[in-house]
């Protein structure tokens, strides 16, 4: 009965290294416009950065007809102008939209706006919006790819995953059902003795009371203790944090 602990966590390692095993890393994300289907965009510009806007529309060129953008003479009001008429599709379509001006020094200014509730739009639209400069100014043979690389996945993650489920449910019901074998094994000396009389042999010989039930102490004390070692050795070997 001591070994049964023992028995019962290794079985619990397991089962839990085959979930572990069916963890699967997820793919590189490329952050584009075809993540999101159906999408509109505006682009707003002056006459001294018209090229930009150029650049910005010719983006969507050689896309599906599922991607269209459209220039504007004020990118505020033409969003705020789709918001009111269909605000579902404004949230879902509207993914990006950029504006291009010069200020007092003669700099060019940019600005995009995003929408807020699909994901990855804030990188999708830097990325449109550095590809259109860069098509600007070094030409169309050259591009920006943006990738979301997922952070590697570990035991944490699976925390929230529906098959680690199953292993706790192991380690919660098995384990303390293991130990609790390892306890009741305790009670089966004083019951044999009851049955035949031993201590009354070994009191009749001249032994002490108390050293019969501090051996039977020590005893247990060192059955239990050498099954909790080796418990967590393994697990230790294992590597397991449960």
């Amino acid at each position: 009965q001591g070994l049964l602990p023992v028995l019962v966590t290794l079985m619990c390692l397991v089962v839990d290294g085959s979930f572990n095993e069916n963890t699967v890393q997820e793919s590189v994300r490329n952050l584009t416009l075809e993540m999101y289907g159906n999408t509109r965009s505006y682009v707003s510009a002056t006459n001294e950065t018209s090229e930009f806007s150029d650049s910005y529309i010719s983006l969507f060129h050689g896309l599906t007809d599922n991607f269209n953008v459209s220039s504007t003479q004020n990118l505020t009001d033409s969003l705020l102008d789709e918001s009111t008429t269909n605000e579902f599709k404004y949230r879902e379509t509207s993914i990006c939209s950029a504006e291009f001006s010069k200020n007092d020094d003669g700099k060019t200014i940019t600005h995009y706006m995003y929408q807020s509730v699909p994901y990855h739009c804030p990188a999708v639209s830097v990325n449109i919006m550095n590809n259109a400069i860069l098509r600007t100014k070094a030409g169309n043979n050259f591009t920006i790819q943006t990738n979301n690389r997922p952070m590697p996945i570990d035991k944490s993650w699976r925390l929230g995953d529906s098959t680690s489920s199953g292993s706790s449910f192991i380690y919660s019901m098995m384990m303390p059902m293991a130990l609790a074998f390892l306890s009741a094994s305790f009670l089966v000396f004083p019951l044999e003795e009851r049955e035949t009389k031993a201590k009354q042999v070994q009191i009749m010989t001249g032994t002490p009371t108390w050293a019969l039930w501090f051996t039977s102490l020590i005893w247990d004390m060192a059955s239990y203790i050498l099954s909790s070692l080796l418990v967590l050795i393994i697990c230790m070997l294992f590597d397991s944090k449960a």
